[in-house]
């Protein structure tokens, strides 16, 4: 696949005056960052989820990661623990909850999702 990240935003904000500093110790730093995720042109989706490591800056540890926004119509969710980008879309059904993009859907092909990550 060739999935592209690049970092736009970045601030650290240990040793500022945020309430998001009150959650984490002083020995800690909490990093912010926005990330861009670009799919390949021919890059297609894989049931499951597809690896990508969201870690930017010296970043070890994701702690939440919020897709702010997609180039297409799909829920991107990101999960730290297994680095996997899982995409869901409404049901064929009425009624019917969110179910998981299909493998091989060429869905992804030259998509972009914008996260906002919070790690340490």
């Amino acid at each position: 696949m060739a999935i592209t990240l690049s970092s736009q935003v970045w601030q650290d904000v240990a040793g500022k005056n945020f309430e998001a500093q009150s959650m984490i110790s002083q020995a800690r730093k909490l990093k912010i960052y926005l990330v861009t995720v670009t799919f390949g042109a021919a890059d297609d989706y894989v049931t499951g989820g597809v690896s990508i490591d969201l870690s930017q800056r010296g970043a070890t540890k994701i702690l939440l990661a919020m897709c702010t926004r997609t180039s297409i119509g799909v829920v991107a969710s990101y999960i730290p623990s297994t680095k996997l980008l899982q995409l869901f879309e409404t049901g064929a059904t009425v009624g019917a909850v969110l179910d998981e993009v299909g493998s091989g859907d060429t869905v992804t092909q030259s998509a972009t999702f914008d996260f906002l990550v919070f790690a340490q």
